[in-house]
């Protein structure tokens, strides 16, 4: 994948709404002095599920700078990051690509505590993206 092809793709993207990208539901949630990148974890499925997440956010937050909520409905708990004057895909690129290795090891670390499925395999195309993402 190209930087141009790279941009495109994230151009795609919904702003505000959540999203669906290498295999993750991810938002942008634009507000005046920032934005929040959040991707869905899973569901608050039982206590012992959600006391397994309490304890290990705060070494995830020291990790990854990304913390864990729960959603507005109380049914989803979400990895989040504040990301200071970003108003836009491209602009919260680097940040994407270390949520979205936050939620590869958080889902990898919790197994079945969670109903999102965990993606397995990656095609070509996906892993030359997130090669770019890196960069």
């Amino acid at each position: 994948m190209t930087e141009a092809q790279l941009h495109n793709v994230l151009s795609s993207l919904s702003i505000n709404r959540i999203t669906e990208f290498d295999g993750a539901k991810i938002c942008l949630k634009l507000f005046p002095g920032g934005a929040v990148l959040s991707a869905e974890l899973g569901a608050k499925s039982s206590p012992q599920a959600l006391q397994t997440l309490l304890e290990q956010g705060f070494s995830w937050a020291l990790l990854f700078d990304a913390g864990i909520a729960v959603d507005g409905s109380g049914n989803r708990v979400l990895l989040t990051h504040w990301l200071p004057n970003v108003h836009s895909w491209q602009a919260a690129e680097p940040a994407l690509e270390q949520l979205l290795n936050q939620l590869d090891l958080c889902q990898s670390l919790l197994g079945s505590t969670t109903e999102s499925p965990k993606v397995t395999s990656r095609s070509k195309e996906e892993l030359r993206f997130r090669a770019l993402l890196s960069r």
